[in-house]
């Protein structure tokens, strides 16, 4: 058990003094930024609308012909 704790200390040592110091951030920042950068709502992507369009106008032909068909017709792809 002395030598593997030993080993890793020699393990940790050698991360810390090969990795650069910027590496280290804030974690809990880092995944907020993150977030807020791929956020649809912030930035809205120009795809987004016309998905959005396409969808309501396979909803309206859906409602037209049932909802069974559309169902089948979205679990047979």
């Amino acid at each position: 058990a002395k030598r593997l704790r030993l080993s890793t200390a020699k393990v940790a040592a050698h991360f810390q003094a090969t990795q650069p110091r910027a590496v280290k951030v804030n974690r809990f920042q880092s995944t907020q930024s993150a977030s807020a950068k791929y956020s649809p709502n912030l930035h809205p992507s120009p795809l987004r609308g016309e998905l959005q369009r396409n969808y309501r106008k396979l909803r309206a032909a859906a409602d037209s012909v049932g909802e069974d068909f559309f169902d089948s017709a979205l679990s047979a792809t």
